[in-house]
């Protein structure tokens, strides 16, 4: 059994949550307000006092359960072992799996001496899923640090509204590079590890392409893409819809013959390059073409299986910059300059494909990797 001591909120009251059947991971953000990860399905939480509880005040006490849909329901609250113990009991039939949830715990808890035992403490967590691991990483800076390094030496750009982007204040790239506000069932999607994972199958990836143009009934291909090249398999199909306009847009994906390369005549072929590497803005056909000819790429499965490693070297597993997750991929606290965005809300602005794509694999598993800076 874990026990973690948070902090002292009054001079009654100290706050023990104990963790039961599992080790999971949590922390204080702020006085009252604590998150947690990997919590059990069939959590308790064991709230300890170091007053004696009044018995008959506990009954009239409303623990309130907030999921991530804005649902509200009560939890049952008991007296633990002893009288300095609350248990707060999970719903019937337990959490939902890979679920957030708010739990708010009311202030005015009377002790049996009549005493005020607490302010009003909420605790946010997420729920485990069998198919879901959650690892830290200690970075060596506060997020003061790292932001004001950012704003020193880099360009950002936050998102203005009617077409307009702006600079953002040193609080907005705070707010962004903190993970501790996006733990949550969405904005964790930002911390997931874009290394190759099994579990997709071939039709469920044809599923996600069905009507995608050129892409449609390429699921093989894009699976053997993503596993030859060490990339998670959803990541590269966002990438993949994305450059080539759901598989219809882009010519380059559509196909292109090249009769010359660098002005030098060659054997006329039909080449296709999904990723627009190479398609540089002066000239993006004429580029990407004569580059996907160099490499070979004259089928469209062959262009999706080989530019993945394109796609996997510059950043994903990259020895030289280590940025496998779309937080890293922005915020590279290494390498300042080899960030794939400036705009702040960028990771946060890529999670809803890549995470409705993964919802619609029943075995695949999921591996997030989250920051913890200095406090």
């Amino acid at each position: 059994m874990l026990k973690v001591t948070l902090r002292r909120i009054s001079c009654f009251f100290v706050l023990l949550v104990v963790f039961l059947f599992s080790s999971i991971s949590g922390y204080a953000i702020k006085n009252n307000e604590y998150r947690f990860t990997d919590v059990n399905p069939d959590k308790v939480w064991k709230v300890k006092f170091n007053k004696a509880v009044d018995k008959d005040y506990l009954k009239k006490v409303q623990v309130k359960l907030i999921d991530e849909r804005g649902i509200k329901t009560y939890l049952s609250v008991i007296l633990g072992d002893d009288e300095k113990t609350v248990l707060i009991k999970p719903p019937s039939g337990g959490y939902e799996e890979g679920c957030s949830y708010e739990i708010n715990i009311p202030s005015g808890l009377k002790a049996k001496n009549g005493e005020i035992l607490q302010k009003i403490s909420t605790i946010r967590f997420i729920v485990a899923e069998k198919n879901r691991i959650i690892r830290y990483v200690d970075y060596d800076m506060t997020i003061e640090e790292f932001a004001m390094k950012e704003k020193n030496n880099e360009k950002q750009i936050i998102y203005a509204g009617n077409g307009y982007w702006r600079t953002p204040t040193l609080d907005e790239i705070k707010y962004y590079l903190d993970p501790e506000n996006f733990m949550d069932d969405y904005g964790i999607y930002q911390f997931l590890v874009l290394n190759y994972v099994d579990g997709m199958t071939v039709d469920e990836v044809n599923d996600i392409l069905k009507g995608k143009g050129i892409l449609e009934g390429k699921g093989a291909a894009v699976l053997e893409g993503a596993k030859k090249y060490d990339i998670n398999p959803a990541y590269l199909i966002a990438h993949i819809i994305l450059e080539t306009g759901h598989g219809k847009v882009s010519e380059l994906a559509k196909g292109i013959e090249v009769t010359s390369v660098k002005g030098q005549a060659v054997e006329p072929k039909i080449v296709y390059n999904m990723y627009g590497i190479q398609a540089t803005d002066a000239n993006p056909n004429k580029y990407g073409s004569e580059y996907a000819y160099k490499q070979g790429w004259f089928t469209p499965e062959i262009a999706i299986i080989e530019g993945a490693k394109w796609v996997g070297e510059n950043y994903i597993n990259s020895d030289k910059y280590d940025q496998n997750t779309l937080y890293e991929m922005r915020w590279n606290k290494s390498v300042m300059w080899h960030q794939f965005s400036t705009d702040v809300r960028w990771p946060y602005g890529q999670i809803k494909r890549i995470k409705e794509y993964l919802e619609k694999s029943e075995n695949i598993k999921l591996v997030f990797e989250i920051p913890r800076y200095k406090k």
